[in-house]
């Protein structure tokens, strides 16, 4: 088989943890490359496999309601944040600013259902500097 054939098939699946290994894979190689185009750090297979694998722990991880992070008890007004579904028949969307060195700066957007599926993600990556209030301000 081909290898459109074969990711269109895992992503048409009904095999959701399949189709997630492989989503954040092709995600860990993306993110691997621009590593290595922008910054010229170079990493290996097992690298990439093994955060691949960690970061799709930690999202599962997130999706259980009763998530608390490793090492860092809650306490009720602590400003500890997690995440939460939707209300039923909505949509929810994080945004959040990112800032790099070298006077760069991105937004990222991700919109979920109301039973916790991802619906879009999205990001951007801009060149210059720009006060923090105002790259929060793009990413809403």
């Amino acid at each position: 088989m081909e290898f459109c054939g074969w990711i269109e098939e895992v992503l048409n699946g009904r095999y959701n943890n399949q189709r997630a290994e492989v989503v954040i894979l092709c995600w860990a190689i993306w993110r691997a490359r621009n590593e290595l185009s922008w910054h010229k750090k170079a990493s290996t297979v097992n690298i990439i496999v093994a955060g691949a694998k960690e970061y799709l722990t930690q999202c599962k991880e997130a999706q259980v309601r009763s998530f608390k992070a490793p090492f860092q008890p809650l306490a009720e007004g602590d400003g500890a944040i997690s995440w939460a579904k939707p209300q039923h028949n909505t949509v929810k969307v994080a945004a959040d600013a990112t800032f790099e060195e070298h006077d760069a700066y991105g937004i990222g957007l991700v919109a979920r259902d109301s039973e916790g599926w991802l619906i879009e993600p999205k990001s951007k990556r801009f060149q210059g500097k720009v006060r923090a209030e105002l790259v929060e301000a793009m990413a809403i």
